[in-house]
């Protein structure tokens, strides 16, 4: 059995409830109308965001380009809308983490996300899980992202660990294979299901809590 020196979380799908398409993040936000099709458009099928997560363009043009592409009235609702994304926390993730550093383990994230969210998925008092992390490595700061190995090596310099003590959890298949590609002991969650449910028994499985 490996050795686990930091077990690292992805946030939207994991730590963090996400819409899964824009028809989703419309209702939370309730910006209306909204066109039909937005329920079956995933947030990764419009360009722009992608993009935007990954710094190579700005709030400006990313805004106008949600306006445009979903028909919405001002750049005001484009900002609504891109908030809608975040949901809130899953339930019982912040007591994991805690129950990880007290037994000595290091906790991070390895996030793709955006230079607007970060500033709320840092607040303690919206997403206090996150707030624990000691280690946290985010798309829009360092200009990549999954699956790019270079993101997952990022990581792994921050937190001074080799591959094969890192415990990895995502709600990706592409990433969780990334991970597993750079050597990282990664497993794939549900978003669907309690997240910190199927961690724990992970966990547990693995000796680790």
């Amino acid at each position: 059995m490996e050795t686990v020196k930091i077990v690292v979380f992805d946030l939207g799908g994991v730590l963090v409830r996400v819409a899964r398409s824009w028809g989703d993040a419309a209702r939370y936000a309730n910006v209306t109308p909204m066109p039909v099709w937005a329920d079956a458009m995933a947030l990764s099928d419009f360009p722009a965001f992608e993009a935007y997560q990954a710094e190579r363009i700005g709030w400006n043009e990313y805004a106008q380009s949600l306006r445009a592409h979903f028909g919405l009235a001002s750049v005001e609702q484009a900002e609504l809308l891109h908030n809608g994304i975040l949901m809130g926390p899953y339930p019982g993730t912040i007591e994991v983490i805690v129950e990880l550093k007290q037994v000595g383990i290091q906790v991070g994230c390895l996030s793709n996300t955006n230079a607007a969210h970060w500033p709320h998925l840092s607040d303690p008092t919206h997403y206090p899980a996150i707030a624990e992390l000691q280690v946290s490595v985010a798309s829009h700061q360092v200009g990549m992202g999954k699956p790019d190995p270079r993101f997952f090596r990022h990581l792994e310099d921050q937190a001074k660990a080799r591959p094969h003590e890192i415990l990895f959890f995502d709600d990706s298949p592409t990433h969780v294979r990334a991970g597993a590609e750079c050597g990282w002991q990664s497993f794939l969650i549900d978003p669907q299901k309690e997240t910190a449910v199927q961690m724990r028994a992970i966990l547990a499985e693995l000796e680790t809590l």
